[in-house]
């Protein structure tokens, strides 16, 4: 198991804490709880957010095989746990699942990966100048758990609560891409994300954002 890259700062514990309920007292692996979490809460978000009409089918069915390898009072936690994180981003906009999946070891550290840390995602997000009141897109072809994107997000919100936001999001790590997804889906963001090589131009996958709750 690669070690996990940081402690979580507090604010985090009752999602890790929920996730851990889910293993039912550890007769499960916490990698693979949490792992099947993200999938189901981005099957999910692609569902309600009406981008993904093209694969209805395909995402019912993905939905419906995670279900079912756990019980009712899991599926609960499961929904809980993105409750809990939607609070989060509600409190403060940062990549919060970049620390969770740093502790389940599903990310970072793996291939060679190295996240942003959020000081300097603030600081990028300061040297982007986005004054104009046109839409734009902001785009990063190796997105991670999107730390960059989501700092952008925070210093436009700050600005302009209503502020409209596209995002082009790539990575060649499924997870980390669908950790992206979730998280600006949770602002409302417009986008594409995308589980491919940039280097290479190849697409895997692709999940629409559309905007929910802006």
């Amino acid at each position: 198991m690669v070690k996990a890259r940081r402690n979580v700062e507090a604010k985090l514990v009752p999602l890790v804490d929920c996730l851990k309920e889910a293993t039912d007292k550890g007769r499960l692996n916490l990698n693979n709880v949490v792992a099947d979490w993200v999938n189901l809460s981005a099957y999910t978000m692609a569902l309600v957010n009406g981008a993904n009409l093209r694969r209805v089918s395909e995402i019912y069915e993905r939905i419906t095989e995670i279900k079912n390898k756990y019980s009712e009072k899991q599926i609960v936690l499961f929904t809980k746990a993105l409750e809990i994180l939607g609070d989060l981003h509600e409190r403060q906009t940062k990549d919060w699942l970049g620390q969770l999946t740093g502790v389940a070891s599903l990310t970072e550290n793996k291939d060679g990966q190295v996240f942003t840390p959020d000081h300097v995602a603030q600081l990028m997000s300061e040297l982007v100048n986005t004054t104009s009141d046109v839409q734009e897109t902001v785009s990063d072809p190796c997105c991670g758990t999107g730390a960059l994107l989501l700092g952008h997000i925070a210093r436009v919100r700050e600005k302009d609560s209503k502020q409209s936001i596209r995002m082009h999001a790539v990575d060649l790590d499924r997870t980390a891409l669908l950790c992206t997804f979730i998280q600006c889906g949770l602002h409302g963001v417009n986008g594409v994300f995308i589980v491919g090589n940039t280097l290479t131009n190849e697409v895997y996958e692709t999940f629409y954002s559309a905007p929910i709750y802006y």
